[in-house]
């Protein structure tokens, strides 16, 4: 009976250990309605005090103060909401501004100071220019024609550098993912042909998350190596402790979006929980705060919502 007892002692020890993590919403909260504006992509600032995000086909850019809710406008220029990023001091925003010259497309990079609106111009109307990385103690990266340029977020001045060997980013070349790592550049293709998409690092730069149409998300180690295979899971953003990742299972009929609903996987893919099951509501593009605590989607239809979460570990 003493053996049999301690048998079960360790059972009961262990099994609370195994079945506890769990992820669930506890409030959602609608933080702009359809008569302000129709928002998307949303994303927060480092001190979860401003959400950014941008209208529809990335045109323009926003930010809502989280106290009043109030929303001022930064820009109107084309393009601007896609991938453009905050800087951790939450003093400037960088992004890139697209137009269009004898139908060829020419881009810019910008800066703008967040307090006084004010925007300054880095890169001017070059062709084949990537979303700016906010990385490497602060300073923004990007390239011109697959060419890697750099300058001080405080300064703004350009610099010619490399990424320190610690430092790293991903982005999209010739529907492949390319790692930009020290001096180092890498093509990436773990699935062989096909289109590669929403690439972002792991946040200690060990791993790639990524998505190939057609095939579902995936998690590679930085040669290429599959390590987590996610499946159906579009949108996919990794949370601030690189733990838990949400994304969003989204289905159309060709031209409009007939469901969308909010999910988070741990890292490993052994456990995911739909955060949301909306019959009225489509949730997509999900952020999360720097705190973990939160994530703040839009909807379908354009209105900022703020999924406040329980996680239990």
């Amino acid at each position: 009976m003493k053996k049999l007892s301690n048998v079960l002692f360790v059972i009961i020890l262990f099994v609370p250990f195994t079945f506890s993590q769990s992820v669930s919403v506890s409030k959602i909260t609608e933080l702009t309605n359809l008569n302000s504006g129709e928002f998307y992509y949303p994303k927060f600032s480092s001190d979860n005090s401003r959400i950014f995000f941008t209208q529809s086909n990335y045109k323009g850019l926003y930010y809502l103060n989280t106290k009043d809710n109030s929303i001022t406008k930064i820009t109107d220029d084309d393009g601007a909401g896609y991938e453009f990023v905050i800087d951790p001091n939450n003093n400037s925003v960088y992004y890139r501004s697209d137009k269009y010259i004898n139908r060829r497309k020419y881009s810019s990079i910008k800066a703008c100071d967040i307090q006084t609106l004010k925007v300054r111009t880095i890169e001017s109307d070059k062709r084949d220019v990537s979303t700016p990385k906010l990385i490497d103690n602060g300073n923004v990266f990007y390239t011109v024609q697959r060419n890697m340029k750099s300058f001080e977020n405080k300064t703004l001045k350009q610099k010619s550098r490399k990424l320190t060997s610690t430092a790293a980013f991903v982005q999209i070349e010739n529907t492949k993912i390319v790692l930009y790592q020290g001096s180092k550049k890498k093509i990436l293709a773990p699935l062989g042909n096909g289109n590669y998409i929403w690439p972002s690092l792991s946040p200690d730069n060990t791993k790639i998350l990524f998505t190939f149409a057609g095939k579902g998300t995936f998690i590679t180690d930085l040669n290429g190596k599959i390590l987590v295979n996610l499946g159906y899971a579009n949108y996919p953003r990794w949370s601030p402790d690189g733990k838990w990742i949400a994304y969003m299972v989204d289905k159309d009929d060709g031209m409009n979006v007939i469901y969308s609903d909010i999910f988070v996987s741990s890292a490993d893919g052994k456990n995911k929980f739909q955060l949301t099951d909306s019959k009225d509501v489509n949730e997509m593009y999900p952020e999360w705060s720097s705190s973990g605590n939160e994530i703040v989607v839009n909807s379908y239809d354009g209105k900022i919502l703020l999924m406040k979460l329980n996680i239990e570990e």
